[in-house]
């Protein structure tokens, strides 16, 4: 892994033999000076002190107590990490189509949430969120991006009932009607459809997610209001 100084176009810290495997995505911990995260194709997700270049936890999403058929086609590889807000959870995006949560202060997983049958790749956390009830937003091979609430029994079947109020007003119209480029199905989140896998996603305070897929544009949601659910492109 390479740190980079923007400002002075310098190398600050290149950290070699990181991950066994190809190192596939890395983020800054949010407000925590000379820290980051790493996932891996080892199955590893390391918490760093990158300017010691030392490793303060590392975490094995890939080691299960319960594998899945799943499992054995798309492991629990770790595609991409992201922080909240707080800099205390972050959430991996793994190959058998969960997101796992972790507390970074406890160094314990907290929550998985099942986002699609195959791999995810992407993930984000929603920025115009209540700080109580945390928003996650990932996206992977099949094409859609997922809105799951983390903070709620993802065992429940109602889909209104874990949105954000925001969210619930989507939800409703899509029972309705069926907003073009949305699909709410019987799963406890909302998910927008894309044109083919994602490969990143970005969200905006005033709740617009910004997707990029395989396709040459970029995709643009807004959440915030029911009659612009679907898709825009730029």
């Amino acid at each position: 892994m390479l740190f980079y100084d923007l400002s002075g176009g310098k190398l600050l810290r290149r950290i070699s033999g990181a991950h066994d495997n190809i190192c596939a995505s890395v983020v800054f911990r949010t407000g925590h000076a000379w820290q980051a995260l790493s996932g891996g194709l080892d199955g590893k997700l390391i918490h760093w002190n990158y300017n010691k270049m030392r490793a303060l936890a590392t975490f094995h999403p890939a080691r299960t107590s319960t594998p899945s058929q799943n499992q054995i086609v798309n492991p629990r590889f770790v595609y991409g990490v992201e922080c909240d807000g707080s800099g205390n959870r972050a959430a991996a995006a793994l190959g058998d189509g969960t997101v796992a949560i972790y507390d970074l202060q406890t160094k314990h997983l907290v929550q998985e949430l099942h986002a699609c049958e195959n791999m995810v790749n992407a993930v984000e956390w929603a920025p115009f969120a209540p700080a109580d009830r945390a928003l996650v937003l990932c996206g992977g091979s099949d094409g859609y991006v997922a809105a799951i609430e983390s903070s709620v029994d993802v065992s429940s079947d109602d889909v209104a009932s874990v949105c954000l109020p925001e969210l619930r007003d989507v939800v409703d119209a899509l029972r309705v009607r069926g907003a073009e480029g949305t699909e709410a199905d019987s799963s406890p989140m909302l998910k927008l459809m894309c044109s083919s896998q994602i490969n990143s996603i970005a969200c905006s305070s005033d709740g617009r997610v910004y997707v990029g897929d395989q396709g040459e544009d970029i995709l643009e949601f807004n959440l915030r209001r029911t009659h612009s659910a679907g898709a825009a492109r730029t």
